[in-house]
């Protein structure tokens, strides 16, 4: 499934904790996302986070909670958020959740560019509560557009298959880069054109 929904704000330097539900939060998955949604049953602050769920259990689903245009080789982004996970069942399974990148061609968000990797590690697992992650990219040679992803990881069966993620910054070293966040509500001129009404498309990517 690849959903394009439209939600955005233009800043350098910008962060978001899903506080209004009145506002769509993300602009797009890919994979086997089940649901992707505001959540008041768990939040880092505030009283709400985004919720994603992953149905059936394969792959490595993604959302895209921000994408970053006008870059130049060389410059960096930096993200960081919070992640909680689950391990409820007793049953060895588990969920957590990893920011990823990957570039796209600046003009249409169903592009795909090449991989920009991300953190290694995959927190908010094994029921050890909230945990935070963050990543630097630095921009590759020939890249001018950076997605950023929220991904979830279920183990066993799927018993385990939900996530939360809350308080994303994103800020570039690019001062005239554009930054664009979901769950801000400040709609982005920009935004429509990038996301296209008709932005449904499928691509094979893991990395």
């Amino acid at each position: 499934m690849y959903e394009s929904l439209i939600l955005a704000s233009v800043l350098n330097n910008v962060s978001t904790s899903w506080e209004d539900p009145s506002v769509l939060g993300y602009f797009g998955t890919y994979g086997n996302v089940g649901s992707v949604e505001y959540s008041d049953a768990e939040a880092y602050s505030g009283e709400y986070s985004l919720s994603i769920t992953e149905n059936p259990v394969s792959g490595t689903p993604q959302v895209f909670v921000a994408y970053i245009t006008g870059l130049q080789a060389g410059d960096t982004v930096d993200a960081s958020a919070w992640f909680l996970g689950l391990d409820g069942d007793g049953d060895g399974g588990y969920s957590g959740g990893r920011l990823w990148g990957h570039y796209f061609d600046g003009s249409d968000l169903n592009s795909y560019s090449g991989s920009a990797s991300g953190p290694s590690d995959i927190v908010g697992r094994d029921g050890g509560g909230w945990a935070s992650t963050s990543h630097t990219w630095t921009i590759a040679e020939g890249q001018t557009a950076l997605i950023i992803e929220a991904r979830i990881y279920s183990y066993d069966g799927g018993a385990d298959n939900q996530i939360w993620v809350d308080d994303l910054n994103v800020s570039s070293s690019n001062a005239n880069a554009s930054i664009v966040v979901g769950g801000v509500a400040i709609p982005a001129p920009g935004a429509l054109a990038l996301l296209g009404l008709a932005g449904l498309g499928r691509r094979r990517r893991n990395g």
